[in-house]
């Protein structure tokens, strides 16, 4: 097809963007039918029901059919797991990439990954889904990191290699892997959606721990990688972002690892790119420095701005023909091999029968109870009885909220507990734990002598933390659960009772309750290195 298609279509074909609602916006509609758009990506925002996203799917797989080359499209979604999740209803997710990471020994944590991945896989296929942005590869080595955390399968490199093949050996049965964020974000303090984080590491420091997954992951044959917004002064200027950098994406990725399958930068839009650089420029350096497809997940100017910017460039010179032709191609090979030429005619016929379905239940169920997590126990496990009603603090975020047939249901660890014959009576209360909150919990807490908390990074929360301290003076039994990453226990030295959750799915808050009344044993250990405070 490379001399058929002409340069509008090609350059059309490296992008992806993102757009509003849940049905396609007028805009999306038009470059799709031109043949000028290779892929979208989707969100929460997008999504309300399973039937709804199949449908979604279908008619833009149809709008792509109907372009003179019948180029049909990638649709991705972040599905890590966890605490990252986009897919509805009873869809499985899994415990999330750190819980596998807390299952022990290496052999059960792989095969319990690469089944969890696989579920992952056959459900966004049955949906519609080609491309699945994870497994995040990100070896999370600073406790301070804002972004990443228990999206990590951990802080070993050689773990998180392990984990990340059979991720991709998981995913790759129904969908495109895309592994995640080259060359490594695991070892930053900033956000790059607000700000561009600097890795100040040796060269030999970034083989020995932030590149070793990837390798790997090439090795593992990963069809896609995405980019980090993240410089690395050892690779290139302190200044340049791997995305935009060819010392990173050129030299390394593609010369020196023989890296030839797709390159997918982040969002575009995020602060650490957009903060520096228009949306033309910095696609256009982008693609310079290796790049194969675009993303912009929002804004609809952004993404006029970036194609007609990646045109211009052609036409004047800056960018060659050839440089297009070596991303479309590639584009190219990997929508043929999954058969996107021409798109795919979906159907929801299955869905009722594999979403959910109990096979992948039982899997996601084993994932979890193979992973919670007990550091610290003083004598309160299992629940002793005569401490009458327990009281369960739980942030909002750490009841997860689900739509299932358009009906939000939300799972807490009070309904499991109650479920399992514990006399528990539960309050909400925000992340950030106002004072009022922080007030109101305290009084009510007067009235128990057991009180459960289920934390999400007290350590940066500050009135989280303040709760827990405390409560610890008001109640006999003080029991803290973290449902995000362990880290926070250097904030927590003395709580006498912790467990390490990784998150607040209903997998993981059943395997939760039943470790609190004695029902199963916490098989898990830490996957990071917290401190030497344990």
């Amino acid at each position: 097809m490379i001399n058929q298609v002409p340069m509008e279509i090609k350059i059309g074909q490296l992008m992806m963007f993102g757009f509003p609602g849940t049905s396609e916006t007028p805009f999306i509609s038009e470059l799709i039918t031109q043949g000028k758009l290779g892929g979208v990506v989707l969100f929460a925002r997008n999504i309300r029901f399973a039937k709804q996203l199949v449908d979604l799917n279908n008619r833009l797989q149809e709008l792509a059919a109907t372009n003179q080359y019948q180029i049909g499209l990638f649709i991705a979604v972040d599905q890590e797991g966890g605490w990252v999740a986009r897919l509805p209803g009873k869809a499985v997710a899994g415990p999330g990439n750190m819980a596998l990471g807390a299952i022990t020994p290496l052999s059960e944590a792989c095969k319990i990954t690469e089944d969890i991945y696989t579920v992952i896989g056959r459900e966004l296929h049955i949906l519609g889904v080609n491309m699945n942005l994870a497994p995040v590869l990100d070896v999370n080595t600073n406790p301070a990191n804002p972004i990443i955390g228990t999206r990590s399968f951990g802080s070993d490199p050689e773990k998180v290699a392990s984990l990340g093949r059979a991720a991709i050996r998981g995913l790759q049965k129904h969908v495109i892997a895309v592994a995640k964020h080259f060359p490594g974000h695991g070892d930053t303090a900033l956000d790059s959606h607000w700000e561009l984080p600097v890795v100040q590491k040796s060269r030999a420091q970034l083989e020995a721990v932030d590149l070793l997954p990837f390798r790997d992951a090439i090795t593992a044959g990963v069809q896609a990688i995405m980019t980090a917004h993240v410089a690395f002064p050892a690779l290139d200027l302190p200044e340049i972002p791997a995305t935009l950098s060819k010392a990173t994406l050129g030299d390394l990725l593609r010369h020196e690892f023989e890296y030839d399958g797709l390159i997918i930068t982040d969002c575009m839009e995020m602060q650490a790119i957009s903060g520096k650089f228009s949306f033309a420029e910095a696609a256009v350096r982008a693609i310079e420095a290796g790049a194969d497809i675009i993303l912009l997940s929002h804004s609809e100017e952004a993404q006029q701005q970036t194609y007609l910017g990646v045109l211009d460039a052609v036409q004047s010179g800056r960018l060659s023909p050839e440089r297009i032709d070596e991303s479309f191609t590639r584009v190219m090979r990997v929508k043929q091999q999954w058969n996107l030429v021409p798109p795919p005619q979906s159907s929801s016929a299955l869905m009722e029968d594999v979403l959910g379905c109990p096979d992948h239940l039982k899997i996601e169920q084993e994932a979890a109870n193979s992973s919670v997590t007990v550091v610290r126990d003083h004598g309160h496990l299992p629940l002793a009885e005569g401490f009458g009603r327990t009281l369960v603090v739980e942030t909002q975020a750490a009841a997860m909220s689900i739509v299932e047939d358009n009906i939000l249901r939300t799972t807490s660890l009070c309904d499991c507990l109650s479920r399992l014959g514990v006399m528990a009576d539960g309050i909400k209360t925000s992340a950030a734990v106002s004072d009022d909150e922080l007030s109101q919990i305290l009084k009510r807490a007067q009235n128990y002598r057991r009180v459960i908390v289920l934390t999400q990074n007290a350590h940066i929360h500050k009135n989280q933390l303040k709760l827990v301290q405390e409560l610890r003076a008001v109640v006999d039994q003080l029991i803290v659960v973290g449902c995000r990453g362990p880290f926070e226990l250097a904030a927590l030295q003395d709580v006498q009772t912790y467990i390490a959750a990784y998150s607040a799915r209903p997998c993981t808050l059943q395997a939760v309750a039943e470790i609190l009344v004695g029902k199963r044993k916490a098989v898990g250990v830490l996957p990071v290195n917290v401190g030497r405070w344990l």
